[in-house]
């Protein structure tokens, strides 16, 4: 037994001093073994692992703000808290259906002249957006939906913004304070709600809204412009204030359609009704519902559905390609590794 334990001492004591008096050949054929290994690993992996990284998308970063065109290619430009420019070539500007605005932009005060078919816009969810500058959209007459529920911030939308949107039909302004003049004349919105945070409203604010039918205001604003209905088609107002001037504020004499004005103060009403160019005070009924309280199906005109066109959901994430999902920061460090290991065998290889 101790002359076997003693004939496997010397065999691993021979095999030690044959590797101590060959290091240098071990250290070559072991580098070389080991550089066809990353070799073959980088000729196999490199394509399924760029592909990978290539092909699914992540979240959009902060501080960038999006255009989708037409043919499904999008560009990305950086903004601040102000943005008083769009850098995006003017060639482009008119194959642009949709722009998403990242949560950092406070002043949006660039113009999108030029865009012709801009359909949506998409304010990132828990925007920091207080101002929408004087015509940002002016003239975008294919826009038809933007997402200011998503900025609990806004508080100005300035003259002209949204004028000539031709088919914007519906938006929330409900927590804005101050309305420039003229901000969403020649539009197509069919019903306003100003709530009670709404101090400022400008001059002909919704003039030549013709398919506008009910405006509800939920307080007596400091400041209240002239003519801010003129030839619009509202039919019924709801303004929570005391009497004003209606053929000063609201529309001009001559107006064709009729409507009727309710003013509100505290417990005191009074019910308005215009027709034929006059305005005469008529009994309120008690139960008369506010236009708030009236049912969406009762104020909107029927739709046909089949009419509707399909639209993709205008609150989906923007897409960016980036090292954010899990198994693109696995793959990724895989392929540093692998890379700064081969670089140590070369340099081990070259001594």
């Amino acid at each position: 037994m101790a002359m076997r334990s003693r004939g496997l001492y010397m065999s691993c004591l021979r095999v030690i001093c044959w590797m101590v008096n060959n290091f240098a050949t071990i250290k070559f054929f072991f580098a070389k073994f080991v550089k066809n290994v990353a070799k073959r690993f980088f000729k196999l992996a490199m394509l399924p692992v760029f592909c990978f990284l290539c092909l699914c998308p992540a979240e959009c970063s902060d501080n960038v703000m999006v255009f989708f065109l037409t043919d499904g290619r999008r560009v990305e430009c950086p903004v601040g808290t102000e943005v008083n420019d769009i850098s995006i070539a003017p060639g482009l500007r008119a194959s642009v259906v949709r722009v998403h605005i990242p949560s950092n932009v406070i002043i949006l005060g660039a113009r999108f002249t030029g865009f012709t078919n801009l359909e949506s816009v998409d304010i990132e969810e828990g925007s920091n957006l207080e101002v929408i500058g004087k015509g940002v959209f002016k003239g975008c007459k294919q826009l038809s939906s933007i997402t200011l529920e998503n900025a609990p911030n806004l508080q100005t939308i300035r003259d002209t913004a949204f004028s000539h949107c031709s088919a914007l039909r519906e938006i929330n302004i409900e927590n804005v304070r101050t309305i420039g003049c003229g901000a969403f004349m020649c539009s197509a919105l069919e019903y306003v709600l100003l709530g009670p945070t709404v101090e400022s409203i400008g001059n002909a604010a919704f003039a030549t809204c013709h398919n506008l039918q009910n405006v509800t205001i939920l307080a007596a604003p400091q400041h209240l412009g002239v003519t801010i209905f003129a030839q619009s088609g509202v039919q019924s107002i709801f303004y929570e204030g005391v009497f004003v001037d209606v053929f000063r504020h609201f529309f001009q004499r001559g107006r064709r359609n009729d409507c009727r004005i309710i003013f509100e103060e505290g417990e005191n009403r009074r019910v308005f009704q215009y027709h034929n160019g006059a305005l005469e005070e008529v009994p309120y009924l008690p139960d008369e519902p506010r236009n708030e309280e009236v049912p969406h199906d009762v104020v909107e005109p029927p739709v046909d559905p089949v009419a509707i066109p399909l639209q993709e959901p205008q609150n989906e994430e923007v897409q960016r390609w980036w090292f954010s999902t899990p198994w693109q920061v696995v793959t990724g460090g895989g392929i540093i590794v692998a890379g700064v290991a081969a670089w140590i065998i070369y340099r081990w290889d070259r001594q």
